[in-house]
């Protein structure tokens, strides 16, 4: 069984993941500032759109949309949980280049002759960790056809992409 160089795991493995945590956070974290700044906006609105119904009877459907929209991105926010996995995956990120820089400089837990093994299974660990919580979230929304929680629990699509493996990336 051929097996891969120090090389070849930083850049087909390493470089790949940190790129594609990197990529999945700043997205996450660009859904979930535009939407809560939609949010913020829309709820600041309504009272004062509500002030002038009685004088603009038509603002009672802007009020009424304005609230509907609240709602919706409500769901959306606890459907794909944007923030979590801004967070989750900046945090997979900054660990694999921790990670990745403690082996390059051979500092401490790489100063052994098994360091290139220990820095393999440190950063598989991380990214198996990140997976798991993708799998724990998966199985906390387990979707039964035409059952209640379908609309709200989300079907698989909708969940949070798992984090991408070596052969899928």
């Amino acid at each position: 069984m051929p097996t891969m160089t120090p090389e070849q795991y930083l850049q087909d493995r390493i470089e790949d993941q940190i790129r594609w945590y990197g990529d999945r956070s700043r997205s996450n974290q660009t859904t979930y500032r535009r939407l809560r700044t939609i949010e913020i906006v829309l709820a600041a609105s309504i009272p004062l759109l509500a002030g002038y119904v009685g004088e603009v009877p038509s603002l009672r459907v802007a009020v009424g949309a304005a609230g509907v929209l609240l709602a919706v991105i409500a769901g959306v926010f606890s459907l794909y949980r944007f923030h979590e996995n801004w967070v989750s995956y900046r945090n997979t990120c900054e660990a694999l280049k921790r990670e990745k820089f403690l082996y390059l400089t051979g500092a401490p837990p790489y100063t052994e002759p098994s360091a290139f093994s220990q820095f393999v299974a440190r950063s598989e660990a991380l990214m198996g960790g990140e997976q798991e919580k993708w799998t724990a979230l998966f199985n906390a929304n387990p979707q039964v056809p035409g059952s209640a929680d379908t609309a709200t629990a989300g079907a698989a699509g909708a969940l949070p992409e798992p984090p991408a493996s070596a052969e899928t990336s």
